[in-house]
């Protein structure tokens, strides 16, 4: 019986499997770039946005606009944080229905 010859291929494959893990490497690290960009964008833009102060403390906007469902059937209305930050009622509403765009600071 003959030897059959197995170093060959697997040294093919190794390097095949080695090109491919380290494109995956290098994916992966861009794409940490671009989310630590993009987190670093929001971070700027959050800190820009304007503070409450209600009874349970103060509160900061996390987005610059939103939707504010409508009470008693009215319509539904589109605010901006800093319009929102001048009615406090509006912010105490928001607070107490959970509104994860307004989280206390």
């Amino acid at each position: 019986m003959g030897k059959k010859k197995f170093a060959q291929p697997a040294a093919k494959t190794t390097a095949t499997s080695t090109d491919k893990m380290q494109k995956s490497v290098d994916e992966a690290a861009n794409e940490i770039v671009k989310l630590s960009e993009g987190l670093e964008k929001a971070k700027k833009q959050s800190n820009s946005l304007p503070t409450v102060e209600l009874a349970g403390g103060t509160y900061q906007f996390t987005i610059p606009q939103f939707i504010v469902p409508g009470i008693d059937g009215a319509a539904h209305v589109k605010m901006t944080a800093e319009a929102a930050a001048k009615d406090i009622e509006l912010c105490e509403r928001l607070v107490s229905d959970g509104f994860s765009g307004l989280i206390k600071s």
